[in-house]
């Protein structure tokens, strides 16, 4: 009997849990100082978004904020808003559950404060298209849950600090900024994209032409090859790096979706890693229109627990959607009975299933990927696997 491999994915996870009030007083005041900071101290501007420490950041409208279904602030985004005051780490990160904050193409100033480092859960920080000046700080190397971070595009200085201590990092952007000093050593196991264009860096840097070329050091992006980091040669005045492979979108053959064990903790792999998007059958939906096998194989994830049929995943993917992933084993079935039993999920009525909205088979493993699960778990898990399982 063929071993089958089948993979569920909804677009969105919403943990069902009993409505009360979420964050406390505290952790409300603390974020509505941080948007009045922001908004450059006029707080009119903070109620306007909705921010008021009289409503819960969870069941009300905080502009940018999302709880993702739990009782805690998850997010924060706040892109392009014209927000132009300072950025007060301290007080968002009283906001302890706090996974993604986001403040991109913003005319924020001044620093990043040491505190940013409180934000111990953090996995996403964006910050790129604003103003900031000074020091990266330090203490951003605390962060050790984080996974992708943009600084580029602002009028940062110095060193960049020991990213390495950073296990995990996917992503690192800091092109177009005033840093200098030599580029420090990066976990390039795991890194898919890394950019330090246009800044002042000297000393070495890992040589790419056994990989690149020559030509890689003429144009304005250096692309540096993560695997040969140990080799190194010195440019003084580096303004180019551009670090992503060459088709500008991380490869699922990449060193990273081939690495094994501890990998499983921050990414989904896939058995047939070279698979390109055109493998990926995606139905009409507005939702994942733009979905790509790469970006499911890039996706940083966290192991939820293994049960009786398989492994559960919770994912993220580059625009922070929250994806809920389970993997099932040894249902022995074709890839054509897998399409076909597709269109009964289709038809599945619970209030925890949804359509499938997409769908990958190969002779190894089969990907379902629908908007499909609210929350996979108990009856509603056993329920999926009897229909999978039906003659």
């Amino acid at each position: 009997m063929d071993r089958t491999l089948i993979w569920v994915l909804p677009v969105l996870i919403f943990l069902i849990l009993p409505k009360s009030s979420s964050e406390d007083e505290n952790v409300r005041k603390a974020l509505v100082q941080f948007m009045e900071k922001l908004s450059a101290g006029h707080g009119q501007n903070g109620q306007n978004r909705g921010w008021d420490i009289s409503s819960d950041p969870c069941n009300s409208t905080w502009k940018g904020v999302d709880c993702l279904g739990s009782q805690n602030v998850k997010r924060i985004v706040l892109n392009k808003l014209n927000l132009t005051g300072i950025f007060d780490a301290a007080a968002v990160c009283t906001a302890k559950s706090l996974l993604v904050l986001s403040l991109k193409e913003n005319n924020i100033s001044g620093v990043i404060p040491d505190e940013i480092g409180n934000c111990k859960r953090l996995s996403h920080l964006y910050v790129g298209g604003s103003r900031f000046t000074g020091d990266i700080p330090d203490t951003i190397s605390q962060l050790r849950s984080l996974k992708r971070l943009d600084v580029s595009n602002n009028n940062f200085s110095g060193e960049l600090p020991d990213m390495s201590r950073i296990p995990g990092l996917l992503t690192f952007f800091a092109e177009k900024n005033q840093l200098s000093g030599a580029i420090p050593d990066f976990d390039f196991s795991y890194l898919q994209e890394f950019s330090v264009a246009n800044n002042n860096f000297s000393g070495p840097i890992p040589d790419v032409k056994s990989k690149f070329g020559e030509d890689s050091f003429t144009v304005k992006n250096l692309l540096l090859d993560y695997k040969n980091k140990s080799k190194r040669e010195t440019i003084k005045g580096v303004k180019k790096g551009r670090v992503v492979n060459e088709s500008k979108e991380p490869s699922s053959n990449s060193s990273e979706s081939r690495t094994g064990g501890n990998r499983s903790q921050y990414s989904i792999t896939s058995a047939e890693a070279g698979t390109t998007s055109s493998s990926l059958v995606v139905l009409p939906s507005p939702v994942v229109k733009d979905l790509k096998f790469e970006d499911l194989l890039r996706a940083p994830a966290e192991l939820l627990g293994r049960g009786k049929h398989g492994s559960s995943y919770k994912a993220m993917l580059d625009n922070a959607t929250i994806l809920a992933v389970k993997r099932m084993k040894d249902l022995g079935i074709s890839a054509e009975e897998f399409k076909s039993r597709l269109q009964r999920i289709g038809q599945v009525k619970h209030p925890r299933v949804l359509p499938p909205v997409a769908f990958y088979c190969s002779g190894q493993e089969k990907l379902l990927d629908p908007r499909m699960v609210k929350y996979l778990t108990g009856e509603a898990d056993s329920m999926l696997q009897r229909v999978l399982q039906r003659p």
